[in-house]
C-alpha cells in the first residue's frame, strides 16, 4: 500500500466513523466546490463503465465525422 492509499484509507475511515448529520455536512462540502464535483462526476462515470469495452480514438472520430 502506497503513503497516498493509506492517507486515504485513514481519512475514508474518519469519515465513516462521523454521525450522520456530520458526514452530510462534510459531503455538502465537498459538493459545494466545482472542481471537486466535477472530479466526482468523472469518477462515478468512469466506475460505472468500467466494463464496458474499449474503443479506438480512430473508431469514434469515424462515427462522429460522417
Amino acid at each position: 500500500m502506497t503513503k497516498s492509499h493509506a492517507t486515504a484509507e485513514m481519512f475514508w475511515t474518519a469519515f465513516k466513523a462521523l454521525p450522520k448529520q456530520k458526514r452530510a455536512e462534510v459531503l455538502r462540502l465537498v459538493a459545494s466546490d466545482e472542481s471537486t464535483r466535477r472530479d466526482l462526476l468523472d469518477l462515478s462515470t468512469f466506475e460505472a463503465r468500467r466494463g464496458e469495452p474499449s474503443r479506438s480514438l480512430r473508431s469514434i472520430r469515424a462515427s462522429v465525422y460522417r
